[in-house]
């Protein structure tokens, strides 16, 4: 990742390649001087190098590339706390890096709160390329979220690693599950005074994953945590415990050179107790049955492997002992901050390890616990200035509108402007409402990436069928009943994440939850519409905003319903009045066009679909709207 932020605080001494060809080199010095001098003048000198090395690295995060134990829980029994002999209690700091930060660096800081979902990888991949296009020197990703999805977060670590410039994480609150793994792929981890990281098993809400979805889920994110630690020098166990039950953490100390690590509990029962692998007893047995060995059998060596295998104890592997490790590292019972571990266990693994800023700093995972403002950070990381990277205007404007009460004003504008333009002649103000509160339905949350193209599509398409039900086809059946369903599943699918992959992207399991909730929402504001448009059609006309839509004659409401004066202001008033009959000309659904003698008018219907070519009978005249009955109801 172009240059990492590491490689301005630690020497060459902390690359694990160098350190281990620093060790081979040593080793063979060893067994040069060996001939020369004797063992005791060796001993000597390979103590005072290795003691050297331990001072510049306190913790040495291990990075083979040894293959994880199959995901489970430990069965194994707490070790016994080692003697005071056997331990150490040295509260010597456990600082990854010493080095100072680069200095007069801009720093733009990206904040990320709430739940993690596609979205927000949209939106920081938008920040992030305006930050580091305005000359960003160093990006901090501030984080305070819940977690999230477990494959978006992939995505989000998979971009940060690729930044062109160091990326730090700030823990300003608390970053769980998804916050927690894309804090692990960032270069720096600093933290609030009062925060948390960790729990960052995969799960799912509706059901305990069975056996081998966990491990399918848990692979990818093991790996990307290893990788992490090996690119940034974290404990890989720390990361492993956070997201894997039965996963013990130890602080050992090698015992003479003063050298630190986390190590889980396998590592540890090889390094501190020499304990072999867990398989000894049973082939003990199968030796016994075989028959005792030979003297010569005795004497051949047993074969060695070319790589260290992968042995287990219960469901946890060695990751980081070697032959050379075996006993030869004790425990240490207190860490830097004071707090004790006995027998050197910093996490038991009967929980997903979860640590507040203190502990964190403990195990070297952050490097700074006191980042409480901007201007701590900007002191701490020496930078010439500081800003935030906001959201743009759209996704500002975008996520108010996607607000549930806004969601509601929008639905009910639609529901309301479109009844009352149905019952208005023309195209007019009722209409306009409608369309753009149908716009803001969708665009608001597909611009923000709540919204899906199935989504619009599904709205789209139940706003057709409506149509067609309500200005084709008599009655209402099939096509409207479809049309509502589709209506209804757009708007409340619409306003809850999606994640995975394909055409039909839906909502993941833990947050079908909000879609109950948006669902409640829609129907609570469906029942409130009915209300409205059931009050408006009683008393539309004498509604003080609402009757600016309907033109009313001049004379007092008993001159209104006189046959005499009323319809004047229609084509025909003189002949359209109460009781004229006439002929639908275009299907009433419920206004539409009717013929009295040669005169073509607009009228409305009682609310019924009436058909081309149907006797009418006008009921009603009051100022241009002229209300008609068929003529058999009527004259009946």
């Amino acid at each position: 990742m172009g240059d990492n932020l590491y490689e301005h605080f630690a020497g060459t001494a902390r690359n694990p390649q160098s350190a281990s060809a620093g060790f081979r080199y040593q080793t063979l010095l060893c067994v040069l001087l060996l001939l020369v001098s004797g063992w005791a003048g060796v001993r000597a000198h390979a103590e005072s190098g290795e003691a050297a090395a331990a001072n510049d690295s306190p913790i040495a995060h291990d990075t083979s590339p040894e293959e994880l134990a199959t995901p489970g829980n430990a069965d194994t029994e707490p070790a016994e706390p080692a003697t005071t002999e056997q331990s150490a209690t040295s509260a010597m700091p456990i600082n990854r890096s010493d080095s100072e930060w680069p200095t007069g660096a801009n720093i733009a800081v990206i904040r990320v709160e709430g739940e993690i979902y596609d979205f927000v990888l949209r939106s920081m991949r938008r920040r992030f390329k305006r930050a580091t296009n305005e000359g960003a020197g160093i990006l901090v990703l501030e984080l305070e979220t819940p977690g999230g999805r477990l494959d978006t977060a992939l995505k989000i670590t998979a971009m940060l690693k690729s930044q062109p410039v160091p990326v730090v994480a700030w823990i300003n609150q608390s970053a769980y599950s998804a916050g927690t793994i894309m804090a692990s792929a960032c270069d720096a981890i600093v933290m609030n005074p009062a925060s948390t990281l960790g729990d960052a098993a995969p799960i799912s809400m509706l059901a305990s994953l069975p056996p081998t979805e966990r491990a399918k889920a848990l692979s990818p994110l093991l790996e990307d945590f290893r990788d992490a630690a090996r690119r940034n020098t974290y404990p890989f166990v720390v990361y492993h415990a956070m997201c894997e039950l039965g996963v013990e953490v130890y602080l050992v100390e090698h015992v003479e050179t003063g050298q630190r690590k986390l190590v889980n509990q396998a590592d540890f029962k090889f390094m501190v107790q020499d304990q072999d692998k867990p398989d000894d007893a049973p082939a003990t047995v199968i030796r016994a049955q075989l028959g005792p060995l030979s003297p010569q059998q005795q004497q051949q060596p047993p074969a060695q492997p070319s790589a260290p295998p992968v042995w287990r104890t219960g469901e946890v592997g060695r990751e980081v002992a070697t032959e050379k490790d075996r006993g030869m590292w004790r425990p240490v019972e207190r860490l830097p901050s004071g707090a004790e571990t006995p027998g050197g266990r910093v996490h038991d693994g009967r929980t997903l390890l979860t640590m507040n800023q203190t502990r964190c700093a403990d195990v070297a995972l952050s490097v700074s616990s006191d980042i409480a403002s901007l201007d701590d950070l900007k002191t701490f990381l020496n930078a010439a200035s500081v800003a935030r990277v906001e959201h743009s205007w759209s996704e500002v404007l975008a996520g108010f509108m996607t607000s549930p009460g806004v969601r509601s004003v929008l639905i009910l504008a639609l529901l309301l402007g479109g009844y009352m333009e149905l019952q208005s002649p023309g195209v007019g103000l009722p209409g306009a409402v409608a369309v753009l509160a149908l716009a803001a339905l969708i665009i608001s949350p597909y611009v923000i990436g709540l919204a899906e193209t199935w989504h619009v599509i599904a709205i789209l398409l139940g706003m057709v069928l409506v149509a067609v039900e309500v200005l084709v086809l008599p009655g209402f059946g099939i096509f409207g009943v479809l049309g509502i369903v589709f209506l209804l599943t757009g708007v409340i699918f619409s306003a809850v994440p999606a994640a995975g992959d394909g055409l039909l992207r839906l909502p993941p399991p833990e947050l079908w939850g909000d879609v109950v909730w948006s669902a409640a929402w829609t129907l609570v504001t469906l029942l409130v519409a009915c209300v409205c448009i059931f009050y408006i059609s009683k008393h539309m006309n004498r509604l003080p905003l609402l009757n600016c839509l309907v033109l009313q004659s001049t004379g007092s409401s008993s001159d209104a319903s006189a046959a005499t004066v009323a319809g004047s202001d229609v084509p025909g008033h003189d002949t359209v009045m109460p009781g004229a009959i006439g002929v639908v000309v275009s299907e009433l659904h419920p206004a539409g066009r009717a013929q009295f003698d040669q005169h073509m008018v607009d009228v409305i219907s009682q609310g019924q679909f009436i058909r081309p070519g149907t006797a009418v009978r006008v009921v009603e005249v009051r100022g241009n709207r002229i209300v008609v009955d068929t003529a058999q109801k009527g004259s009946g």
